[in-house]
Formats: C-alpha cells, sequence, structure tokens
C-alpha cells in the first residue's frame, strides 16, 4: 500500500484502508441515532458533508486507525460512500499507533457535542491512571474532559478496592490494571462460593444477583456496564482458548 503523506489538509481515503479498533474508542458503542442521521447526510451531501474524520497511520495493519469519527465511518458505509476526507494530527513518538488514536479521539470528546457517559469518562479515567502513571490529576482530568474529583475519586477506588491485610494498600502512584483484574475475579469468586441453598434448588441466580447490583450502583447506566462486562469476559475467554 502506498502510505498517505500527512500534509495538513483533509485527504481522501478509502474505507478499506481504516481501521475501527475497539481500544481506540473511548465510547462503549456507536450511536444508532446519530449513525442514522450521519449516513442521510453522506447520502444528500456525499463525502464532504460532515468535518473529516481524524487518524493515525499504522504501518503494521497496512492502514490508518480511526481515531476520531466512528460514526461517521459506520455512516458513511451504510451511504455506499467509497472514501471520506481525513486529517492527520501531530502524534507522539514514543506512544504506538493505537494509543496516540485513543488519546487523539480522547481530546477530540472532550471538546465535542455529546461527551462521554459517565461509565465511559470512568473506563477513560482508569486507563489513563494505568497507562500514564507519572500523570497529575489535573493533566488526566484535561485529557478526559472531566473534573479533577472524579480522577481524584477513580485513583482512590482503584487504589484502595482490595484490602486482603488491615491497613495494606496499593501504591497511590501507580494503580496496576492487573491488580484491579485480580480483585474483581476473587469477589467473583466470593459470589459463587456464597450462593448457598437458595441456588442448589431454584438454579443458579449469580446473573440475577449481578444485575441488581448494577442497577443499584449504576442506576440508568447499569446497561452499558454490563455490555462491558460482557466484552471483558469475551476477550478472556478468546484469551484462554489461544493459550490452549
Amino acid at each position: 500500500m502506498d502510505t498517505i503523506e500527512p500534509t495538513g489538509e483533509a485527504q481522501l481515503i478509502s474505507l478499506q484502508l481504516l481501521h475501527l479498533k475497539e481500544r481506540v474508542s473511548p465510547r462503549f458503542k456507536v450511536d444508532p441515532e446519530r449513525r442514522r442521521l450521519f449516513g442521510e447526510l453522506y447520502e444528500e451531501g456525499g463525502a464532504q458533508a460532515l468535518p473529516p474524520i481524524l487518524v493515525v497511520h499504522d504501518p503494521a495493519l497496512g492502514g490508518y486507525l480511526v481515531a476520531d469519527g466512528f460514526t461517521r465511518v459506520f455512516a458513511a458505509s451504510d451511504a455506499r460512500l467509497e472514501a471520506l476526507p481525513a486529517l492527520f494530527p501531530p502524534v507522539q513518538a514514543a506512544l504506538s499507533p493505537v494509543d496516540n488514536a485513543w488519546e487523539i479521539g480522547l481530546r477530540e470528546v472532550a471538546r465535542a457535542g455529546k461527551p462521554l457517559s459517565r461509565p465511559e469518562q470512568h473506563e477513560a479515567v482508569l486507563r489513563a491512571l494505568d497507562e500514564r502513571p507519572g500523570w497529575s490529576d489535573f493533566e488526566i482530568a484535561k485529557l478526559v474532559g472531566c473534573t479533577r474529583q472524579t480522577v481524584w475519586r477513580q485513583r482512590r477506588i482503584a487504589t484502595t478496592g482490595d484490602r486482603p491485610e488491615p491497613g495494606e494498600r496499593w501504591a497511590t502512584t501507580s494503580v496496576s490494571a492487573d491488580q484491579i483484574a485480580r480483585s474483581l475475579v476473587r469477589q467473583i469468586g466470593r459470589l459463587w462460593d456464597a450462593r448457598g441453598l437458595t441456588d442448589m434448588l431454584l438454579g443458579d441466580r449469580t446473573g440475577q444477583r449481578l444485575a441488581h447490583a448494577l442497577d443499584d450502583h449504576f442506576g440508568e447506566d447499569a446497561e452499558e456496564w454490563a455490555e462491558r462486562f460482557v466484552r471483558w469476559s469475551q476477550r478472556a475467554l478468546d484469551d484462554l482458548r489461544s493459550a490452549e
């Protein structure tokens, strides 16, 4: 593939060369109503009907990671367009294409008309805490587009979420995603062990308990969090199977 050299101006890129990676997008899913509306705009006005998407070149893929514009790409495909105008934002040499694309997309979302949902913000903050341990709460809040108080809360939750011994806590200077994952698995194991007689008589009710807990804790965002757990579990299953 001939690499398209960034020029500072929008360039048409074939949809076939665009890659939509879940790890890049800070959103959990594409809004179907916005996708429909954007599709109609593209059908009526062509590829120039909406602002250019933002992309990062990824040599390993032989194409371009979409950093900002997932909904526009889906809508362009719905409208049967063959290409979209794209801009190449500056990237950091020290970061991978995926990390560059994620950070660019996150900064754009922070300025967008549709902000991240609360669970999406929390996910982005936790990822930034894990991958950028030297960053201050202010730097992470500016990247994600949230308050410093939100970052502080997530840092506190992540660093004090597992206390196997009194007084023991994780270091607040570096949050480990591995530690959080192990804590989550241990808690699920305890839930399974505590099923009790009711489950023996009526069948496993773990899913129902999780649904109630999600609803109590996250309210209207419970479904989004449940979808996140499903994706995590599916990735874990895929990794376990690939390791066999």
